[in-house]
């Protein structure tokens, strides 16, 4: 009997071990799906947490309104920020973006909306955006991204894809001549910290 006990201790070990880093954070340091969550309010530091992502269905938005609807003060401002990893299959140095259909800027009295790429001033401004792919030490291409969102009154935010980082789904094409039928659909990641 107790032989029987240490091999299927045995065995879940090894299937822990085998899928250690595939869901969530990896032994590399990385968080996989997941992107900085940072809320920054005037009456004290920012609130530093984490995000889920998906490639079928966008940000966590029910993470995203029960955070901020919880804030009961004027004016903040919301970063979510990653990098998008490039399909291996894309070889070109600089890549198109897509947000598929969501809409990528947004401005009026409530707040706003803009995504800039690679720390870049210029938010994205059209469907199809291109920037240059930059390698991390793990040998992986990625694109930095970061959707900024500011709220005038965050407690009254609703979740539409005006207020919120709803519908955002991370496509890539190459740069090169009809690229418009080559996008595919990007994870992210960040760097646990």
């Amino acid at each position: 009997m107790f032989k029987n006990v240490k091999l299927i201790a045995a065995a879940l070990l090894c299937a822990g071990s085998l899928f250690a880093g595939t869901a969530g954070g990896g032994s590399d340091g990385r968080l996989m799906s997941t992107a900085y969550f940072d809320v920054t309010l005037k009456s004290q530091n920012p609130m530093l947490d984490y995000i889920k992502y998906s490639k079928r269905a966008s940000f966590d938005i029910e993470q995203y309104l029960s955070t901020v609807n919880k804030i009961g003060e004027k004016y903040i401002t919301v970063n979510i920020q990653g990098r998008i990893i490039v399909p291996s299959d894309i070889k070109t140095k600089q890549v198109y973006v897509s947000v598929g259909k969501a809409k990528y800027t947004y401005n009026d009295y409530n707040g706003g909306k803009w995504i800039y790429y690679n720390g870049s001033k210029q938010y994205q401004n059209s469907e199809y955006f291109a920037v240059d792919t930059k390698k991390d030490i793990f040998g992986e291409r990625y694109v930095d991204f970061n959707i900024k969102l500011t709220h005038t009154e965050p407690w009254k935010v609703q979740g539409n894809w005006m207020q919120t980082p709803k519908n955002i789904i991370f496509y890539m094409a190459p740069k090169k001549r009809g690229f418009k039928n080559k996008f595919e659909k990007c994870d992210i990641y960040v760097l646990d910290e």
